[in-house]
Order: C-alpha cells, then sequence, then structure tokens
C-alpha cells in the first residue's frame, strides 16, 4: 500500500520506488531459480544475491541463496546468509518454506508443495503462511476436510493469508467444477462464501456446485448472496431462478426468469434472453397456460433459433397441445442441434414414448437420467418412459428417488410442467 504523508496525501514517489524494488527482486530471484535448475551455480549465486540486495523482505531469496551456496560449498557464507536472515526476521525459514511451497502450487507441482509446506509447519506450526499453503495443497489432493482445517487455522492466525486463503479456495473450487467432480467443488466455496460474506464470486460458485449437488436450499441461500451482491449476474440470476422452479417457488420464479429476460436483452445476450424465455413458458405449462407457453418458446428461438434447449421446448409445449407431428419434427431438430443437450435428449425420448415407440424413447430418457442422477426432472422423464414401457417396479422407484430429492411444492411443480404424463405421475404419486 502507498505510504501517506502528515497532510494524508500520498506519497507517490516512495509507492513507485516500491514497486520498482519488488519488481527487480522477483525479476533477479526468478532469474537465480531458474540457473540453479540449470546447474549454473555461481550465476544462480549472483542472481539470488542482487534479489536479497534489492528486497531484503524476500526470505525465500535468501533461503535459497543459502542453499546454492551450500550446494557450492560454501558453508561459511550460507551461515552467514543464514544468521542475517534470522536477526532479521525470526519466522524467516517457516515463512521461506511456506512462499516456497505456493510457488510450487502455483506450477501445479502438489507433491514438491506438499513437502515445503510440510518443513514450513515443522519450524512453526502457527505461522499462517505455513497453515495456508499446506491447506491448499491438501484441497488440490483431494483432501478436503483437513485442507479446510488447515485453512481456518491460517485465517484465524492473521491477515496475511487470508485474502490468499480465500481467493485460492474459489479457484479449488472452479476447477473441480470444470472437472464435475461437484461435491469437491462445494465444500471450498461454501467455506470462502461463509467466511467472505461480501464476496459474490464465493457465494455464486458456492451456489452453482450445490445446485448441480441437489442442495438447493443451499444453492438458493448462496446464489441469493450473489445477486444480492452483483445485481447485474446475468448467470446467477437465471441460475438462482430455476433453483427457485426446482423448490416449487412458481411466483418467486417467474420473477426471476422475467428479469433474466430483460437484463439479457438490455444486455444484448440473446441466448441468455432465451433462457430465461424457456424458464417463463415452463412455468406457463405447468399452469395450463399452453397457448401463452408456446409463445414464450417461439420468442426463445426467435432469440437463439441455434439453441437446442428451446427448440426441444417448443417441442413439449407442442406435445401437451397434443401435435405430435409437429413435436416430433421439433425434437428431431432439437437433437440434431445437440445430442449431447438432455432437454433435447428428453425432449424426442418423450415425444417417441408418448407416441408409441417406448423402445426407441426410452434409451433416450435414460441417459440424461444416468449422467445427471442429482437432476431431477431427468428422474421423472425416465419414470414416465419406464410406466409407458410397462417397467411399472423401476418407474415408482425412479419416482419415488424424484420426489425424495424434493419438497412437495417442487415435485408438484415438475409434475405439473408435464401435461401429457399427468394420468401417469398421478398414478405413481398414488402407489
Amino acid at each position: 500500500m502507498p505510504d501517506a504523508t502528515e497532510a494524508g496525501h500520498i506519497d507517490f514517489e516512495a509507492w513507485r520506488t516500491r514497486i520498482r524494488q519488488t519488481t527487480f527482486a522477483n525479476y533477479h530471484y526468478q532469474m537465480g531459480v531458474a540457473l540453479a535448475r540449470t546447474g549454473e551455480a555461481d550465476a544462480a549465486i549472483a542472481a539470488l544475491q542482487r534479489a536479497v540486495d534489492t528486497d531484503a523482505t524476500l526470505v525465500e531469496a535468501r533461503m535459497r541463496l543459502k542453499e546454492c551456496l551450500l550446494q557450492a560449498g560454501r558453508a561459511q557464507q550460507a551461515a552467514e546468509i543464514h544468521r542475517a536472515a534470522i536477526a532479521c526476521d525470526p519466522n524467516y525459514e517457516a515463512r521461506a518454506h511456506a512462499r516456497i511451497a505456493m510457488e510450487h502450487y502455483g506450477r501445479g507441482d502438489y507433491g514438491a508443495a506438499q513437502d515445503e509446506a510440510n518443513r514450513a509447519i515443522a519450524i512453526d506450526a502457527a505461522l499462517d503462511e505455513a497453515q495456508c499453503a499446506y491447506g491448499l495443497v491438501l484441497l488440490r489432493r483431494g483432501e478436503i476436510g483437513d485442507g479446510l482445517a488447515a485453512l481456518d487455522r491460517a485465517v484465524a492466525g492473521g491477515a496475511t493469508s487470508r485474502s490468499r486463503a480465500l481467493e485460492e479456495a474459489v479457484r479449488a473450487a472452479d476447477d473441480a467444477m470444470r472437472s464435475h467432480d461437484y461435491a469437491a467443488a462445494f465444500a471450498p466455496a461454501r467455506w470462502a462464501a461463509d467466511r467472505a460474506p461480501a464476496s459474490a464470486e464465493a457465494a455464486r460458485t458456492a451456489g452453482r456446485a450445490a445446485s448441480y449437488t441437489g442442495q438447493l436450499s443451499e444453492s438458493r441461500h448462496y446464489l441469493g448472496q450473489a445477486v444480492a451482491h452483483d445485481p447485474s449476474d446475468i448467470l446467477s440470476l437465471g441460475l438462482l431462478a430455476y433453483v427457485q422452479e426446482r423448490l416449487g417457488l412458481a411466483n418467486e420464479a417467474a420473477d426471476g426468469f422475467e428479469r433474466m429476460v430483460s437484463m439479457a436483452t438490455s444486455a444484448g445476450q440473446p441466448q441468455q434472453a432465451a433462457v430465461g424465455q424457456c424458464g417463463c413458458g415452463r412455468l406457463l405449462l405447468a399452469a395450463g397456460r399452453n397457448d401463452d407457453a408456446l409463445e414464450r418458446f417461439e420468442q426463445a428461438v426467435r432469440l437463439a433459433p441455434g439453441l437446442s434447449t428451446a427448440v426441444a421446448h417448443r417441442a413439449l409445449v407442442k406435445l401437451a397441445q397434443g401435435d405430435r407431428a409437429a413435436a416430433l419434427a421439433d425434437a428431431r431438430q432439437a437433437h440434431g442441434l445437440n445430442a449431447d443437450d438432455p432437454w433435447a435428449m428428453t425432449a424426442l425420448g418423450t415425444v417417441l414414448v408418448s407416441s408409441g415407440d417406448p423402445r426407441a424413447g426410452l434409451p433416450l430418457l435414460q441417459r440424461p437420467a444416468e449422467r445427471n442422477p442429482g437432476v431431477v426432472w431427468t428422474l421423472l422423464d425416465f419414470a414416465y418412459g419406464l410406466a409407458v414401457a410397462g417397467e411399472e417396479a423401476q418407474a415408482r422407484a425412479m419416482f419415488q428417488r424424484a420426489s425424495a430429492a424434493l419438497p412437495p411444492d417442487g415435485i408438484a411443480l415438475l409434475a405439473a410442467e408435464r401435461p401429457w404424463a399427468a394420468a401417469v405421475m398421478a398414478k405413481l404419486a398414488g402407489g
């Protein structure tokens, strides 16, 4: 941070001097590390010495310099460097190992990072930087509980590592999300969101992860926080509305989808506007307003003609209106646009099953249910297909599994969104 003068003004010259000092010290340090790796000991020592001379607070440079001197057989000089470092900072060794651990962590070398973090903790387990490095490495290696416990110790130990711990916990959660490991994503994201309630990014990540793991109440809580912090976050708003829909909160969901359409239209994001229109359409379909629902889905297709989800929704409302031929044409078009879209698969499977061809339709309903076992609507559609195919016991088990994952209002709303399956759903619910 810039220093302030007695008059309360920022001393920009001191600030610029510090920035230059840090920049050049880090340059010499990284050069020294690189030279040491290639075995150029004398050049590495010279570069690391320049780093130390430029910024005496760069403890990792002192540590590397000491190690290079020892490897070069210059033990006396190494001892002098060590004594000078200890005199400047009694925690120098632990701090240096912790910072070197974070270097390895940043490069993805988690084995080396854990070794350095263990050395730091062995010297000073109370050092927040040591616990932060240790906790982050454990998170990356899948040891979530122990990793978060170490991060708690880091945050409690001081402010030095707080922002880094929170930032890296969210980054680890995002990486887990990209790998579809949603349970591993939720724990660090929730940890960060709970300890930094003002962080829209942490709340957004926690909300997304919770929605994928079926923890809809948790998802609603964190997504609500994210939208409150950043009202312009269209993606979080849309997901929040989707979660509210699944919980059976039709009025809240409708408001969210309408806001999503308005915001996305103003922001020039037609695909997000189309997703919002589809949400509104589903709620209208559940209310028995088929013509209004069809108009919403038509608008969605006009906004994003290549969006398979929009075309799939249009197929389903045509099925609800009894126009099976038009529904089948749209369902095939949606599947052709994106064969991996669960909406496209279930739309085609549903139309085929309802048209008397369960042998062709059932595999299309089964795939999304197996790929997304925590997504309740895919389970309901598969249950419908099983029932029509005469697999009563499996259909009832699948329906009960879906019902157990949602409150009664939620399962009722999802059932109402499927008027073509009303009799089947009522039978499965009653048995």
